[in-house]
């Protein structure tokens, strides 16, 4: 079965009553970006077997500007 579940990946309390709840064996994610958004994931399933991180952000450099463009590659 996939579940998809949508809501603010930064409030720390949510992702842990959400994922902990259902009891994930994969997590896919595609949008990590950040250590400090992906720990509550691992926190709350201890038990987890796979961890798929699927992003190309890291090819951009850092900005404040939305969207980015092919343009600011590194």
């Amino acid at each position: 079965m996939i579940l998809h579940l949508k809501g603010d990946r930064k409030d720390f309390e949510f992702v842990k009553s959400s994922l902990s709840a259902e009891g994930f064996d994969v997590v896919y994610d595609i949008n990590g970006g950040e250590a400090v958004v992906v720990e509550p994931i691992l926190d709350a399933l201890p038990n987890l077997e796979q961890y798929i991180y699927c992003s190309s952000a890291g090819v951009y450099l850092k900005s404040d500007y939305l969207p980015q463009f092919e343009s600011l590659l590194m």
